[in-house]
């Protein structure tokens, strides 16, 4: 079934009175639709967002389920607020930066995105919620400036849900602009780095040494085994802390190398804390951390 307006479609989801919660994506595709824009919220912070054919899978997820990484984005709200900048790598179609935007003091999220049918519908859902695109930047980021070969993921390439990531010249023929985040010269301290690169996230801290030596910024990344340990071998002697996020349950956990907990599923995020920035976030690491 498809709505005429977005109305109609929350007026099916609240009188019937199920919980959609936790759904496959294939049983969400299922439900009655609606083409436009989404008025959504996360906590008190209310914003704008389209989904065109249910073409977002995210915001698709959103919708029936609430916020997928509510935890995480938890962070990146308290580090949106504070004076300085946060970095949204593999910003997708731009939840977080749209997110962050609203609930910070300034226009202060700066957003990478490679692919262009997803960067394009950032930059519209931005200016949906009336926040300036100056900040945004059509490339990948990595250890290196030049270009990279990129793979899209889904077999639907045209869809937003489709993601990708950095792979060899063999493997994909579609190139991508790369930027090292240590070759742009920000004006104010950087709060936060989120990434989500399809585990590509350990050359983007390579190419984020110098501002991780210097700001010492939170770090909430996409836990991917294929480099996990390298990630905590190179944040461990700057004076991380390591917090495994299972957003779906809504529970943190500290990563535990020996025990290896960091095998398990559930846990989809790493937050990474410094040390002497712990009381800025302790609130939050309390409230959801396993005793």
């Amino acid at each position: 079934m498809k709505y005429n307006s977005f109305e109609e479609l929350l007026h099916f989801k609240k009188t019937s009175k199920k919980n959609y919660e936790g759904l496959h994506i294939s049983d969400l595709l299922k439900l009655p639709t609606f083409s436009g824009v989404y008025n959504l919220s996360f906590k008190d912070i209310k914003f704008d967002y389209l989904n065109i054919g249910n073409d977002d899978f995210g915001i698709l997820k959103y919708f029936w389920g609430g916020e997928p990484e509510y935890i995480s984005v938890s962070f990146w709200v308290e580090a949106s607020k504070m004076d300085g900048l946060c970095i949204d790598i593999g910003a997708h179609t731009g939840r977080y930066s749209v997110i962050g935007s609203i609930c910070s003091k300034k226009n202060n999220i700066v957003s990478f995105e490679p692919y262009f049918l997803n960067y394009s519908r950032m930059l519209s859902n931005l200016r949906l919620n009336n926040i300036l695109t100056n900040n945004c930047f059509f490339s990948a980021a990595s250890s290196e400036n030049g270009f990279k070969s990129f793979k899209i993921k889904n077999k639907d390439k045209f869809f937003h849900s489709s993601s990708g990531k950095l792979v060899s010249e063999k493997e994909s023929r579609f190139m991508v602009p790369t930027l090292k985040i240590d070759t742009l010269n920000f004006k104010s301290k950087v709060n936060a780095i989120k990434i989500d690169t399809e585990g590509h996230e350990f050359e983007v801290l390579k190419g984020s040494i110098d501002i991780l030596k210097r700001e010492k910024p939170l770090l909430i990344i996409e836990k991917n085994e294929e480099n996990l340990i390298s990630i905590i071998n190179l944040l461990k002697n700057m004076s991380y802390d390591f917090y495994l996020i299972d957003d779906s349950s809504r529970k943190i956990q500290i990563l535990n190398l020996n025990k290896k907990n960091y095998l398990d599923d559930n846990y989809k995020n790493i937050i990474c804390i410094f040390k002497e920035s712990l009381n800025n976030y302790n609130y939050l690491v309390k409230k959801y951390i396993i005793k």
